[in-house]
């Protein structure tokens, strides 16, 4: 009789120990499901309510992987802005953005010798969150121009790029820690590139790549 007891004591036990542990796992089940659900629901609210602005990302690239990637890479001003020729999606990249003008100043990579004229395309903010800002003439750039798709003959500036507006009387870096600084990009394109330079007056010594 004593034994039976036992026995039955030990499967009362037992039954409440799996009843425990039924409700612990279905609860904690809820849990995980109930952090999935507002997850999602954040994400979802994320994607609806954010300005188109924040759809976009890319991954600046450091100056030897900038260099190596580019097709053209020059210090140069805006001379003349060209339309394009047509505004259809479905036409060549080359018919739908802008023809940017440049006087070279210098270059790095991708300027044939004795060369003083050199055009690249651009959007001018025109076609989405990747669209590098206006240009105007008379400004003067560090352009880092990357391959443009369907074309063998045209570089393009976006804002995944490291061009930057070369403005002798403003520090962008006083603003944004993590701003280009075109003198220091310029002294690493100089090392890289053996080339000569005089960066505190922004006087160059032309050479071919």
């Amino acid at each position: 009789m004593a034994i039976y007891r036992l026995l039955d004591g030990a499967s009362y036990w037992r039954k409440e120990e799996y009843a425990t542990l039924y409700v612990f796992r279905h609860q904690q089940g809820f849990a995980i499901m109930k952090r999935l659900l507002l997850t999602c629901l954040g994400l979802t609210c994320l994607i609806l309510c954010s300005s188109p602005a924040y759809a976009c990302f890319c991954i600046r690239q450091e100056v030897p992987e900038a260099l190596k990637q580019a097709k053209a890479v020059f210090l140069g001003e805006v001379t003349e802005i060209v339309e394009p020729k047509n505004t259809n999606e479905d036409v060549l990249i080359q018919d739908r953005f802008l023809a940017i003008k440049f006087k070279i100043e210098n270059s790095w990579k991708g300027i044939p010798f004795n060369t003083r004229e050199f055009s690249v395309l651009a959007a001018q903010g025109r076609s989405g969150c990747f669209a590098f800002p206006p240009m105007n003439k008379g400004e003067r750039y560090l352009v880092y121009a990357n391959p443009a798709h369907g074309t063998e003959s045209w570089g393009i500036v976006t804002r995944c790029t490291r061009t930057i507006q070369i403005s002798v009387d403003s520090n962008l870096q006083l603003l944004d820690p993590d701003a280009i600084d075109p003198s220091v990009d310029m002294k690493m394109l100089d090392a890289i590139t053996g080339r000569a330079s005089t960066i505190g007056n922004f006087r160059f010594q032309r050479r071919r790549l």
